[in-house]
């Protein structure tokens, strides 16, 4: 649904992302907006679903601007990770296969899927979001592994960094911020990475 900020009341709202009505089927993502448009991430590998903010109503087809179900997005999808949205851009991540896709909103275009795959480091599921600022988009696997790429149009993996313990499993914290810091938790620990206070 969408509502008024000020006022509460409600603008529109849409259904369904399950359309087969699969019972067990849960909703982690938290829909995102940006430049009028409206994110809703359908689970285990389903479409996303990109609506005009302007709607008003019951929302019908003719309100969804696009859908990643097409031979060219057709691996853009998130299960658990809420996308993130910077500089004009949607960045979103399929924890399944390990890749994080920059898409234009108001067109759906893939400016680049990009599977992680950096060398000597084997990475887990994700199902944490990504965290975004100062041009660089963050996201932990379930071992804790960070990997840090360019939030940008082309692709650039910057980093990856190990954060975890060798023991460590099912991570699912997102980075967070914090006066210029960065907030890392594993299971075990909290980081705090950036200048000293």
């Amino acid at each position: 649904m969408g509502h008024d900020p000020a006022t509460g009341a409600e603008l529109w709202r849409w259904s369904t992302w399950n359309p087969q009505k699969i019972g067990h089927w849960r909703l982690v993502t938290s829909p995102v907006g940006g430049d009028g448009i409206v994110l809703a991430c359908a689970p285990k590998r389903e479409p996303i679903y990109a609506f005009k903010a302007s709607g008003k109503g019951v929302l019908g087809e003719s309100d969804i601007a696009w859908i990643t179900n097409d031979d060219a997005r057709k691996e853009v999808s998130s299960d658990v990770c809420t996308p993130a949205f910077y500089k004009g851009r949607f960045f979103i991540v399929n924890g399944y296969r390990q890749s994080i896709a920059c898409v234009e909103p108001a067109t759906g275009k893939v400016l680049w899927d990009q599977r992680i795959e950096p060398p000597d480091v084997r990475l887990q599921k994700i199902e944490s979001s990504p965290t975004v600022a100062d041009g660089k988009l963050y996201v932990m696997d379930h071992r804790g592994t960070v990997i840090v790429v360019a939030a940008a149009d082309k692709f650039e993996l910057l980093g990856i960094n190990q954060m975890g313990s060798d023991q460590e499993q099912e991570v699912r914290s997102t980075i967070a911020l914090a006066n210029g810091h960065l907030l890392i938790r594993s299971n075990g620990k909290l980081y705090c990475v950036g200048k000293k206070f």
